[in-house]
């Protein structure tokens, strides 16, 4: 809808007309319901599944991120020698460690990878690969999520992945500092 009201508005025609103000009404309704249910746009993001890297092409802390058959480009906004980084979070996040800031590995360290999905499982066109070297998978760092296809959110509107500078340590659920639940 807001596409036509702005092509309308493109072509002349004024905020008074009665059709674009019905049509102007729905749109504010549809987003408002959106807001009230807790959806929020951004851009640059994803939901995708997550699926571990089966080459070990990637290193701890980076992620490929696939969308449409292609990998994720690199932001435009971001300097040659500036890391492109992702936010990536898994449901139900309860804990500030479920946010990740992760590094999107290079085209060139991903291309096994890609030659070896090509042609595959249309599925394999949107995911996020993780890597599976390191202590702890980050997928099970994040909500204690999987790589049997849990649906995962990519974040890389650069705005954001900036203000998130302080990576708070993995939920651990054996870590004698978190307060313990008691029976009442």
């Amino acid at each position: 809808k807001g596409c036509r009201v702005r092509e309308l508005l493109d072509a002349g025609f004024g905020l008074k007309e009665p059709y674009i103000q019905i049509q102007m009404q729905q749109l504010q309704a549809e987003q408002l319901k959106s807001l009230r249910q807790g959806k929020i746009t951004l851009p640059w993001s994803h939901s995708l599944p997550g699926l571990a890297d089966f080459t070990r092409s990637l290193d701890p802390g980076e992620v490929c991120v696939i969308v449409e058959g292609a990998l994720l480009p690199r932001p435009t906004s971001l300097l040659q020698d500036e890391p492109f980084e992702v936010l990536v979070y898994g449901s139900p996040g309860m804990h500030a460690g479920d946010l990740h800031r992760v590094k999107v590995a290079p085209h060139d360290k991903v291309e096994y990878l890609l030659e070896m999905i090509r042609g595959t499982h249309r599925n394999l066109s949107h995911a996020v690969f993780f890597s599976t070297r390191g202590e702890r998978s980050l997928a099970d760092e994040i909500a204690g999520g999987d790589f049997d296809g849990d649906e995962y959110y990519v974040i890389g509107w650069q705005d954001l992945v900036k203000k998130c500078t302080k990576q708070t340590k993995p939920y651990d659920p054996n870590d004698s500092t978190l307060p313990k639940w008691e029976e009442p």
